[in-house]
């Protein structure tokens, strides 16, 4: 807005608007080109806003969908620990029995060293779906509420903005067809003035009366 502002008031210091010289047709073709020009801002930034908001809501249900992945990676990781660790425990040999007697064996040492392999195994995994949780879904839940709040406060601050814009465009919308009628008024007053310029019955006096009146229905 203050970018349109800006370029109405160069368009305006370019044609020098207050000038005498001036004509009605010509402030009629400034004020249309003027208008033409809110009204293509208006459309863009109407445009370039819902896409915006499209975009971010679009990375919202990324982020959403990503801490969802890594979130039941973590529970896939979790129950794979359980799961192995399960399997360690259950062919454990048990103490005081005939298994325990035979882990003297080399094959038997080496099946217990693979359960054994296998435990820790396990605790790698816990310790993956742990970080997975503490270091990434942690972190992006809070990222995910602080953006969800810093979205929300902005396009709150854009609305806002769009109604001030609307509220510009009725005001655009009035002061043009004030400056329509204006400019109307002003043609008539200026032929009426021309007639009685070339009446030869007309005095000097009675021109100069009609003076104030077409000053009058000069478009400002």
């Amino acid at each position: 807005i203050p970018t349109m502002f800006l370029l109405v008031t160069s368009i305006l210091h370019r044609y020098n608007v207050s000038s005498p010289n001036l004509n009605t047709a010509s402030l009629q073709l400034l004020g249309c080109y003027i208008h033409a020009c809110f009204s293509f801002s208006l459309f863009c930034l109407q445009d370039q806003f819902d896409n915006l908001e499209k975009h971010t809501q679009s990375g919202i249900e990324f982020v959403e969908r990503y801490s969802k992945f890594v979130k039941e990676r973590s529970e896939i990781e979790i129950s794979y620990a359980k799961q192995i660790r399960n399997l360690s425990k259950k062919y454990q040999p048990k103490k005081n029995s005939r298994e325990e007697e035979e882990n003297k064996y080399t094959s038997c040492r080496a099946f217990l060293s693979t359960l054994n392999e296998l435990n820790d195994y396990a605790g790698q995994h816990e310790v993956i779906a742990e970080n997975l949780t503490s270091q990434i879904i942690t972190e992006l839940s809070r990222y995910l509420t602080e953006l969800k709040a810093e979205r929300k406060s902005h396009f709150h601050d854009g609305r806002k903005a769009q109604q001030q814009i609307e509220s510009l465009w009725k005001q655009l919308e009035s002061s043009k067809r004030r400056f329509e009628r204006d400019c109307k008024e002003a043609d008539r007053a200026q032929q009426y003035f021309e007639r009685m310029d070339a009446d030869i019955n007309v005095t000097k006096a009675d021109v100069e009366k009609v003076c104030p009146v077409i000053a009058h229905h000069q478009p400002i």
